[in-house]
């Protein structure tokens, strides 16, 4: 709702396109992979395609991500001191803008609250339903997601054979096995774009053909080689990934872009921090440690192969705030049992 005083039109290109979308589920043949078929039909459970007032929109759609943002907190006693306090509050900057419209991000945002839910339970074959959920959420709405668990899923062997390494006496081949599981992973989806005819980094690179005249797209991600094969494709990867992580040749472009690339410098910073201690304490070492770490950085590689702008990029990065804070109050948890030892 915050955006609808001050954002320029363009912010709204998706509250356009579901509301296009409306009325039209029926004639789609197949719903596989269509994403503003399926978000529109998500809404119009809710009768939100007989009003379509944009200030109704923004209340429903950010009142869910408060929603799922309070049931965390409440969940696990969160204890909010002022660093907390102003971590929640920043981000609720960027989530007011992009979630206080039609958007495409707050069913995912749903879905890893529904998982951070499994993850709590103690019930078995949480990781079967969870691999479920997020395929079948890859089917119907986005089909890179598939590519992200696939990662998550070889960033998860990465952490569970470096922890099982401590208890080895062969540390060596434990170290070439989780490395070349990961690499093997990520060459792996290069390579298979290849044999397959196409490059994935050029995919943005169409995506952002007809905008790079535009006044106001100043944070265009641009591949910084052509494509001549999986190697360069990984290298452009790899750039964009670096660029989107620190990004300090669009910080000076606008204030807000400065601000939040500051922001998101320091909320790397943060998330290694927060790992590493949950990494390092023995009584962490589960599924519900490693799922959160494994998708949010595999989230973020995903996004590398795909983002064609920083706006982009800060947009689908508040899906990933219900781990975010779920994994901040694992390591609260962790800090005060190790105090009562």
């Amino acid at each position: 709702m915050l955006g609808l005083f001050f954002l320029p039109e363009k912010y709204y290109a998706d509250v356009h396109t579901i509301r296009a979308f409306y009325g039209v589920y029926d004639e789609i043949r197949d719903p596989i992979g269509e994403t503003f078929a399926n978000t529109a039909e998500f809404y119009s459970l809710f009768g939100l395609n007989y009003l379509q007032n944009s200030f109704i929109e923004g209340l429903f759609t950010y009142s869910l991500f408060a929603g799922c943002m309070t049931w965390i907190i409440n969940k696990f006693k969160f204890m909010i001191d002022l660093k907390k306090f102003w971590i929640m509050f920043i981000w609720n900057i960027p989530a007011a803008i992009y979630l206080g419209q039609l958007t495409k991000e707050i069913i995912p945002i749903l879905l890893l609250t529904v998982i951070i839910k499994i993850l709590t339970t103690s019930m078995r074959g949480k990781s079967i339903l969870i691999g479920a959920l997020i395929t079948a959420y890859a089917f119907l709405f986005r089909n890179y997601w598939f590519i992200t668990l696939a990662w998550t899923l070889a960033i998860m062997s990465f952490i569970f054979i470096k922890s099982y390494s401590h208890k080895s006496n062969n540390k060596k081949v434990y170290f070439i096995l989780r490395w070349a599981v990961l690499i093997i992973s990520i060459i792996s989806v290069f390579f298979t774009a290849q044999y397959q005819g196409f490059y994935i980094t050029d995919i943005r690179t169409h995506v952002n053909m007809n905008r790079e005249n535009a006044l106001d797209a100043v944070t265009l991600t641009k591949n910084i080689i052509e494509n001549t094969s999986f190697i360069t494709d990984v290298a452009n990867w790899l750039y964009i990934w670096t660029s989107l992580m620190v990004p300090v040749q669009f910080m000076l472009s606008q204030p807000f872009v400065l601000a939040a690339g500051v922001w998101n410098i320091l909320n790397v910073r943060i998330f290694i921090h927060i790992s590493r201690k949950l990494l390092n304490s023995t009584r962490s070492l589960s599924i519900q440690v490693f799922f959160p770490i494994a998708w949010m950085i595999s989230f973020s590689l995903t996004q590398g192969l795909f983002e064609p702008d920083y706006g982009s990029f800060l947009r689908h990065q508040t899906i990933l705030l219900p781990l975010y804070i779920f994994l901040v109050a694992q390591a609260e948890f962790e800090r005060e049992n190790l105090e009562r030892m």
